[in-house]
């Protein structure tokens, strides 16, 4: 796979409230495990470790580099359909 085939992804997670103070005012090995739980429920592959930074308090941003073009449309349509499964449910749970 050359270079022109592939793309380099990247996600940012804004996480607010108790769970940013908790985990993400600075890196650690318990901030790792929530990044890779929340991507787990998001149905999103797990980065490597050193493509996982801290850039603000309660930002993450995740890299994948080399990713091909149909394994990115995969993604990105499970990540569709997993947010609009939410939402659905979230609307149920209110009506």
């Amino acid at each position: 796979m050359s270079a022109a085939d592939s793309l380099e992804v990247k996600v940012y997670i804004r996480y607010q409230g108790l769970k940013a103070t908790q985990y993400f005012t600075k890196f650690t090995w318990e901030s790792m495990v929530e990044v890779r739980e929340d991507l787990t429920a998001l149905k999103l592959p797990q980065p490597k470790k050193e493509n996982v930074n801290l850039l603000s308090h309660g930002c993450v941003e995740c890299v994948w580099q080399n990713v091909p073009y149909n394994q990115v449309r995969w993604c990105f349509w499970c990540l569709v359909t997993k947010i609009v499964t939410l939402i659905l449910v979230h609307m149920y749970y209110l009506l």
